[in-house]
């Protein structure tokens, strides 16, 4: 059987070539295709990479401002505890409530305070432990730098009674059971002067008081 083809060669060879260019053109599509997917990767890794960042800095920021607020509520404690040991101390010293109570007993009913204060009126801090302990009767406060500071527990040395009686007499009432109350090593007027009270007169006092 004789075959023939009434096409003419060029024909044919236009669409070889453009059966070839077919080809070339897919093969170097699905090259571009496969090229872009390590591209397109690496685009969703940075990304990725600035997004943990910026989290990263601002977790950073949150930790350091949690680390100041824990700073701030140490030494917020330690001056709260230091105070409070130093309350104990002044207390152990001291026995005040039984103080008060006696004071309570021996005022005459014309005679009133205005203010009760203590001499000194606050301990006197000490120099740094450099053995790292506090002694007995001393308070160990937390310094800046982490070294402990002493701070010596004198008991107040005296008593200052000021206020106001109806007269002298109530006056030097209240300084005579004082003296005989032997609380006090010595008991002496600093003031004692007549200043007017509502529609009267009255003694504005100043009584010290020495253990």
């Amino acid at each position: 059987m004789i075959e023939i083809n009434l096409i003419d060669e060029s024909v044919l060879a236009f669409r070889r070539r453009r059966r070839r260019a077919g080809r070339w053109i897919l093969s170097t599509a699905v090259a571009g295709v496969v090229a872009t997917i390590p591209l397109l990767m690496e685009w969703t890794r940075h990304q990725q990479v600035v997004t943990l960042r910026g989290e990263q800095v601002a977790l950073e920021a949150r930790i350091g401002s949690t680390r100041s607020m824990l700073n701030d509520l140490g030494i917020e404690i330690r001056n709260a505890e230091a105070q409070t040991d130093r309350a104990n101390a002044l207390r152990s010293k001291r026995s005040w409530s039984g103080l008060l109570g006696l004071i309570s007993t021996i005022v005459p009913d014309e005679l009133w305070f205005v203010s009760l204060a203590t001499d000194p009126p606050q301990p006197a801090r000490g120099n740094r432990d450099l053995r790292g302990a506090a002694a007995p009767g001393r308070d160990v406060a937390g310094a800046t730098d982490g070294t402990p500071r002493v701070v010596t527990m004198k008991a107040p040395r005296a008593l200052t009674f000021e206020g106001y009686a109806l007269d002298h007499r109530d006056l030097y009432e209240f300084m005579s059971r004082l003296k005989d109350s032997d609380v006090f090593a010595d008991v002496s007027l600093t003031k004692a002067a007549e200043e007017p009270v509502l529609s009267s007169k009255a003694v504005r006092f100043s009584v010290h008081c020495v253990w």
